[in-house]
């Protein structure tokens, strides 16, 4: 059985977010869950996708196919030929099972220049991705934690470059929660996030800081936490 978090967060605007240690980058695994969410997260290049991309990013464009492709193009080029790092863009699904996927843009490499990911545009990136999901109806989303690969980010080598990104994107649904029904005058659509982490450590690392705001549990048994105040 996956190891499994679930943190229910409390009140009228309260959001499901389950953090699940397993990877995305089989395409097997990315199938069935696109299957089962409205929106998927591409951590991406301010160049979104491209031939010849590895990771979650070569597994989505395998399975969405060329009609991801040029949905990917199409949005480059509408925002000028790279997308700023910190924001997100919205393209369809191809042929994958979802209904969109959300381009989360932390990190630059390419003719322009190279800007590695900070947790600070991790954090910006991922907001924008949550409202850029939510803007479509989206009432579920996954992710795996953001720029967390040795080399991508500012994160020295000697910190645990993991859990410095998944506390910058639980930051950014913390700040999601506390404006998105505020900004938009409307009721929100998004009420699920998955986030997939690689390894069953880092649940049981962020239990205790967020155990105050919700109700957690641990399907291996290794958290239990309750705390509805």
């Amino acid at each position: 059985m996956a190891n499994r978090l679930v943190m229910v967060r409390m009140g009228d605007d309260a959001v499901e977010v389950q953090l699940v240690a397993g990877r995305l980058d089989d395409l097997a695994s990315l199938a069935l869950l696109a299957r089962r969410v409205d929106c998927v997260v591409n951590s991406a290049n301010a160049a979104l996708l491209t031939r010849g991309v590895s990771g979650i990013a070569g597994a989505l464009l395998a399975l969405g196919g060329e009609a991801l492709l040029r949905e990917s193009d199409a949005a480059k080029a509408a925002a000028g030929g790279e997308v700023p790092v910190g924001r997100a863009v919205w393209t369809g699904a191809g042929a994958l099972g979802c209904r969109g996927i959300a381009h989360a843009v932390a990190l630059r490499y390419g003719p322009r220049g190279r800007e590695p990911a900070t947790p600070a545009a991790v954090e910006a990136a991922f907001l924008d991705a949550l409202r850029v999901a939510d803007e479509h109806a989206c009432a579920s989303l996954a992710c795996y934690v953001m720029c967390a690969r040795a080399g991508f980010s500012t994160v020295p080598s000697s910190s645990d470059a993991p859990a410095v990104m998944l506390a910058a994107m639980l930051a950014a649904i913390e700040a999601f929660r506390a404006r998105a029904p505020r900004e938009r005058g409307l009721p929100r659509a998004l009420r699920k996030i998955l986030l997939f982490v690689p390894a069953a450590r880092l649940l049981r690392a962020v239990a205790p800081a967020h155990a105050p705001h919700a109700v957690l549990w641990c399907d291996d048994g290794a958290v239990s936490y309750t705390h509805l105040t």
